[in-house]
């Protein structure tokens, strides 16, 4: 129940910060995040 609720703030945080910045903005938040993930 805990995680589907984690699950579904995070689906929802990407999306609102994908209607609020504009896409070169959510690209570069997105590769912020990779970089931190160090894959």
């Amino acid at each position: 129940m805990v995680s589907n609720y984690g699950l579904w703030l995070f689906v929802s945080t990407i999306l609102w910060f994908d209607g609020v910045v504009a896409c070169d903005g959510f690209i570069s938040y997105l590769r912020l995040v990779l970089i931190h993930w160090d894959f």
